[in-house]
């Protein structure tokens, strides 16, 4: 039983709230709700850029790419050898100017082609959450987490259909727009322009290179 130093958990209580008013059990399973939720937590985390993280792409001698971490969604700055590069349309990948580079899918690649020994570039990256468990917290405050049940009722209640229930899934998006556009401007994650200063300044005091 919840109390004051072990209170419900985010999920916990979105599943109890969606039980309530819109996912009835003989429709929607626990892990019905659950998708929903994670579903609506990873749209939330990737859409405001929440979740940025530091990393690296391997490239290996005589390769001109290499692949992104497995939880990259989208880069905000790549660094070599204490230089930040410029991004490279992909159509000019083969041009070779100098401290760019391309990117399609979840590879990145150099703009002056392949290196002669292995190489590691550093990446500065909005990244996507881990899902999220009955008993996991996600990796915001806790004023954001009324986020996960506008996500997840405005699903329950797409699937319900009907011109009514379509106009009250509508009221659910917008609740959730609106709660990533205030979780956009948290300062839980620092903004991308600052980190990337930070992210510079420390590759120039110690470079990664092949």
């Amino acid at each position: 039983m919840p109390t004051i130093l072990a209170p419900t958990t985010p999920v916990r209580f979105t599943i109890a709230r969606l039980r309530q008013a819109v996912a009835e059990e003989s429709r929607f399973s626990e892990q019905d709700l659950i998708g929903f939720i994670n579903a609506g937590y990873t749209q939330a985390c990737t859409r405001s850029g929440l979740l940025q993280t530091i990393g690296t792409v391997e490239i290996a001698a005589g390769q001109q790419t290499g692949a992104y971490p497995s939880d990259w969604y989208r880069t905000l700055g790549v660094f070599y050898a204490g230089v930040e590069l410029e991004p490279n349309p992909m159509a000019d990948s083969g041009h070779g100017f100098r401290n760019t580079y391309f990117q399609y899918g979840k590879t990145l690649g150099l703009g002056l082609g392949s290196p002669d020994t292995d190489t590691t570039v550093a990446i500065l990256y909005v990244r996507t959450p881990d899902p999220l468990g009955l008993d996991d917290f996600p990796e915001w405050g806790r004023e954001h987490d009324p986020i996960l049940r506008s996500f997840a009722a405005w699903r329950c209640l797409l699937a319900a259909g009907g011109a009514q229930t379509i106009r009250k899934a509508q009221a659910l998006r917008q609740e959730f727009d609106d709660g990533v556009r205030r979780l956009r401007r948290t300062t839980l994650g620092a903004p991308a322009g600052a980190q990337r200063k930070r992210t510079l300044s420390e590759f120039q005091r110690s470079p990664i290179a092949g």
